[in-house]
């Protein structure tokens, strides 16, 4: 007579990775998103910040993208330190660099299409 199997959560996901250990667009962006706070406040967003900014529900998801941002060398945490995060100068580039391409491109984009609906010449 054999044991049923044990009632267990659904484990994990594998964690994920962007080509060649890079990271993803989404890590990408969060990091540009606590790059942009920091100069912003002066200070870290918390959990709580980056949940309601993402939109996820628990604040064990912002922990995940933190911890793997940090396995990416992109930022440090410093332990019982309240927004105790800290980008490091890898960080700091690869967040400017998300947001030159991701939010500067476009807004130029805009500002060129618009100037060339009124007639004027880019």
């Amino acid at each position: 007579m054999t044991c049923p199997a044990p009632n267990r959560p659904p484990r994990r996901p594998p964690p994920e990775h962007g080509a060649h250990g890079e990271p993803t667009a989404r890590q990408l962006e969060v990091l540009a998103f606590v790059h942009l706070h920091q100069v912003a406040f002066e200070r870290a967003p918390s959990t709580h910040e980056l949940c309601a900014r993402f939109g996820w529900a628990s604040t064990n998801s912002s922990a995940d993208y933190l911890q793997r941002l940090a396995g990416h060398g992109l930022l440090t945490r410093t332990p019982g330190i309240a927004r105790g995060l800290r980008l490091t100068a890898a960080g700091r580039a690869a967040a400017q660099d998300y947001l030159r391409t991701h939010l500067l491109s476009p807004l130029l984009s805009a500002v060129a299409n618009t100037a060339v609906q009124e007639g004027a010449t880019p």
